[in-house]
């Protein structure tokens, strides 16, 4: 499904709900003749004054009035004949300022073929697990990125760098991160570095209606895990190339990009390059912290 796709499910929906709702009513109005006489005099009024009549505001008030008592005593409320939109930004239309809505891209984008780790709620986390020698550094990395997905948009954060050796927690917390973004209702797309290098070679060898399929969600997301950087291939023309361009398009739209790896900031300098660097520890942009502790996993 891709982002029209997801609009024309939204909208449909939307159309169903209201059409549901209007045949509640209709059937109402068939079953309760003091119902049916109180809306047909008050149609009668707004065609008048569509006509260019008068506005008889106290009988007009009155027939509100009785037409909202009729409907309460036979247990038809305002939500459901007029149920309100799922979306309240763009109103189940889809777009807001411009651009698809962070429901069409959720709808589109929060699907598991997306999700290649693990989710985890922040509550869920045992901070006991993690060596007394490092247990209060840790969690404040937690609470730190815990906050930064709290305020996204609203704050400046648009890069976390989280580094530290094998098993100290990186991907938990990255999956935390996904799972708070998701709950607020925001599009995430959670890859390892080997399914980002996957999709970017499918993207890059592929001339079919599907090519741009492949890095929709590396782009299009609200929130973009790569996990493990620097466990994948170097692919010539690939790897470097698309790396940079959706850390680059990203930041400049504006959207959150959480990257893991075990390698230390000098390692990732000489592995990528400045351009990636650069892009990875801005430090008007990013958050960058590391992890430290015994193997969680053993």
């Amino acid at each position: 499904m891709n982002f029209r796709q997801a609009t024309e499910t939204i909208v449909q929906q939307r159309k169903a709900e209201l059409d549901a709702a209007a045949a509640v009513f209709d059937g109402a109005l068939r079953q309760t003749p003091a119902l049916l006489e109180v809306e047909t005099a008050l149609r009668a009024l707004l065609l008048g004054e569509a006509k260019g009549k008068a506005v008889d505001l106290p009988r007009k008030t009155a027939l509100a009035a009785s037409k909202s008592s009729i409907l309460k005593s036979i247990g038809l409320t305002e939500k459901i004949l007029n149920p309100p939109p799922r979306c309240k930004k763009c109103g189940d239309t889809g777009h807001f300022k411009g651009d698809f809505c962070v429901c069409v891209k959720a709808l589109t984008l929060n699907d598991k073929k997306n999700l290649e780790i693990p989710v985890r709620s922040f509550s869920e986390i045992n901070y006991s697990l993690f060596d007394e020698q490092h247990r209060a550094r840790n969690q404040a990395v937690y609470a730190d990125v815990e906050t930064v997905c709290e305020k996204y948009p609203l704050n400046k954060r648009r890069m976390i760098t989280l580094l530290g050796n094998t098993g100290t927690g990186k991907t938990l917390l990255a999956g935390c991160a996904a799972d708070k973004l998701l709950q607020r209702g925001f599009a995430v797309a959670a890859v390892t570095a080997f399914g980002f290098v996957n999709r970017a070679l499918k993207y890059h060898t592929a001339f079919d209606g599907e090519k741009f399929s492949y890095l929709e969600p590396l782009l299009e997301s609200d929130l973009l895990v790569i996990d493990d950087l620097g466990n994948e291939s170097i692919l010539k023309n690939v790897t470097m190339e698309y790396l940079y361009t959706v850390l680059n398009e990203r930041l400049n739209a504006g959207k959150l990009t959480f990257i893991t790896s075990n390698l230390s900031r000098d390692g990732i300098l000489t592995r990528y390059g400045e351009r990636i660097y650069s892009r990875l520890f801005d430090k008007s942009l990013g958050y960058t912290n590391t992890l430290g502790g015994k193997d969680l996993r053993i």
